[in-house]
């Protein structure tokens, strides 16, 4: 997540693919396995990229998570990629 994020710093994401799960990101929308997760790249023009730079399709690798905020502006793994088995340090859970 650099130069984003310190390395080590912790952040809170959904859980929304898993390996061997089939992951699309164009402009429009991101979807896994055929099923839309969430809309649009917002952020490229606060990261100085074009949308086509985080265009993608292709499986998730053994071990690692594609990570979602709630929102269409979070930060996640449309801009920067999977989160592996070693990054992950617990699980949160909503309280409410």
């Amino acid at each position: 997540m650099a130069p984003y994020f310190k390395d080590g710093q912790v952040i809170v994401k959904i859980a929304a693919g898993v390996t061997g799960d089939t992951i699309h990101v164009d402009p429009q929308r991101t979807t896994i396995n055929g099923e839309r997760i969430i809309d649009g790249l917002p952020l490229t023009e606060k990261l100085k990229k074009p949308a086509a730079h985080f265009k993608r399709y292709e499986t998730i690798p053994p071990a690692a998570y594609w990570v979602t905020g709630q929102t269409p502006k979070s930060f996640d793994s449309r801009y920067w990629g999977y989160v592996y088995d070693h990054q992950v340090i617990g699980r949160a859970y909503a309280l409410f």
